[in-house]
């Protein structure tokens, strides 16, 4: 017998687990049981008593706590981890291999890659609580860039930056930006020294976070390396009356790298739903033009590669709704 609970309109990938008294696709105030649209990927692990708002869209591979509580309208990638009593409100825009640990609060917040977040981190999101009409327009929420980690008990006030491959100490108080490779700490936290400077004590390493996916973190996502070819956005693969299959898609000069739980032919034309921001779908065809002779295991699932094509025109509508 079942003892958790899933919303109309709500689609978990294979291989998922979802334990007691979950909830996946509530409908936020003012809204219908499966009027918005919500997705979740492959070989997810749901916690007993999460609780999931409709509208969210998650990679692969994601987990949850015990009691974690994911609001409408987060945009999550793969690998992600959202520990227990955890708390995302709308609007967080997270990227892929993100962890963030027990009792964290999120709103509207801009997190990159393989960012790490101790328990009880706090990001804020309004300069002047409470009820100013204007607080969305104002400083907005934090972004977090690519690769950085977060101490325990850390508090970043709303719009605030950390720059890439960061380490903010425990317990500070973030009241301005800092910038990329920092160690800061202290409240208000000040920047005491390059990230490059840490020594491992117990000698294992030459440097601290010489390993990946740290290695030559701040060489890989230069601003001027980062071109539309290295874009992600998540995406809704149709195979005729099938059902959704979501995955992330890279662009690249040749097509999008997309990773298929069917085998496809050469040729083959997909209908495709492509994510370019907030709740705004693009639909457009595309055509295989390579695809793996053989599925592959990938984690829990068997999957193969194949490259699409899509057109020149929905291109380039979805390069400028990424590029906004």
């Amino acid at each position: 017998m079942k003892k958790y609970k899933i919303y109309d309109n709500v689609l978990v990938g294979k291989n998922s687990q979802i334990n007691d008294y979950a909830i996946i696709g509530k409908p936020p105030r003012s809204f219908k049981n499966g009027e918005l649209y919500t997705r979740i990927g492959m070989n997810a692990v749901i916690r007993e008593f999460s609780v999931i708002y409709a509208s969210s869209r998650i990679g692969n591979d994601f987990q949850t706590g015990i009691g974690a509580r994911i609001r409408e309208n987060n945009i999550i990638g793969n690998d992600v981890s959202i520990g227990t009593n955890a708390v995302l409100e709308f609007s967080n825009r997270i990227g892929n291999g993100v962890r963030i640990h027990s009792n964290c609060f999120l709103e509207m917040a801009r997190i990159e890659d393989f960012v790490f977040m101790a328990p009880n981190v706090v990001l804020t999101d309004d300069p002047h609580p409470m009820g100013c009409p204007k607080y969305k327009e104002c400083r907005g929420g934090v972004t977090i860039k690519a690769f950085s980690r977060i101490g325990a008990n850390t508090t970043i006030l709303p719009g605030i930056t950390i720059g890439r491959n960061c380490l903010i100490g425990a317990g500070s108080v973030v009241t301005h930006n800092i910038r990329d490779n920092s160690v800061a700490y202290g409240n208000p936290a000040t920047v005491v020294k390059s990230i490059h400077e840490l020594k491992c004590d117990k000698g294992y390493f030459e440097k601290v976070y010489d390993w990946p996916p740290y290695t030559n973190a701040d060489l890989h996502y230069r601003e001027d390396r980062r071109k539309f070819s290295r874009l992600n956005c998540p995406v809704f693969v149709r195979y005729g009356q099938t059902k959704d299959f979501f995955s992330t898609i890279n662009f690249n000069d040749q097509g999008v790298r997309i990773p298929s739980e069917k085998k496809l032919k050469t040729g083959q034309i997909l209908d495709l739903e492509i994510l370019a921001d907030e709740d705004k779908l693009i639909e457009c065809q595309a055509k295989v033009i390579w695809c793996s002779s053989e599925m592959q295991k990938q984690g829990y699932y068997e999957a193969g590669m194949i490259f699409i094509n899509i057109s020149e025109e929905d291109l380039a509508v979805i390069k400028e709704e990424l590029e906004k």
